[in-house]
């Protein structure tokens, strides 16, 4: 099954993880972001295709944003060339990232979603993004290409405070992790010097979140070195070529 959303709506739909998904990672005020909304739509069809190009080609923060914010930690799973893949037309953004978002949250509800971009989605298409975006998130998951990259993942929670530290992991911009995970020297230097693994989460979690101040000052939560604890590794889990 699959379905096809007029390209006049494109801009609706760019700016809602940004509105309603992305304000504690990316510090978005939601009139700002609803203005923008009624903005992309008085632009021309031939404009919002350069819309989803933008989207695709683009390394703007707002692009980043998107993409952080609709897969979350599932960027460890994204080819080099994801962006090109998932957002290539329209019919795939809608599919693959937004599916993605409203898979990863189930709360976000058709009432909400159509109170930001209107009706021009029925509920039944809403539906079947979520279900769409809970597949392929499951498949990547399973994918046995992916098993590596997991383990990789697991040794980098270990190493930065476990399961205990979940809400400070979740600071972490999925994008650099992915980068992180995907390098094998960097990796490794995180996993086995603190001084390098405290720099790297100061500069790779987002600075909108106030982990300089609430979440990692003395006086109100752990500090990074508290968090970093030794894990014993010998060779990197081989990534899937």
């Amino acid at each position: 099954m699959t379905f096809r959303i007029p390209a006049r709506y494109l801009g609706f739909v760019l700016a809602i993880p940004l509105v309603v998904g992305l304000q504690a990672c990316a510090n978005v005020d939601i009139g700002q972001a609803s203005s923008s909304i009624k903005l992309l739509a008085q632009k021309t069809p031939e404009e919002r295709k350069e819309d989803i190009k933008a989207f695709r080609e683009g390394t703007s923060w707002y692009s980043e944003g998107i993409w952080n914010g609709a897969l979350g930690e599932y960027m460890i799973y994204m080819p080099a060339n994801y962006k090109d893949i998932y957002a290539k037309d329209e019919e795939s953004f809608f599919n693959y990232v937004m599916g993605a978002y409203l898979a990863r949250n189930p709360s976000f509800s058709y009432t909400e979603f159509t109170a930001y971009a209107g009706d021009f989605i029925s509920r039944e298409r809403f539906d079947y993004m979520r279900r769409f975006g809970d597949l392929w998130l499951k498949s990547l998951e399973t994918d046995p290409r992916n098993r590596a990259i997991k383990q990789r993942y697991d040794l980098f929670k270990k190493r930065f405070g476990g399961d205990n530290a979940r809400r400070y992991q979740e600071l972490v911009i999925p994008s650099r992790l992915s980068e992180l995970l995907k390098d094998d020297a960097k990796f490794k230097s995180f996993l086995e010097d603190d001084a390098y693994a405290a720099n790297w989460i100061l500069e790779n979690t987002d600075t909108n979140t106030r982990v300089r101040g609430r979440f990692f000052e003395k006086g109100y939560g752990p500090s990074i070195d508290d968090l970093l604890k030794p894990v014993t590794i010998g060779i990197l889990p081989a990534l899937a070529s």
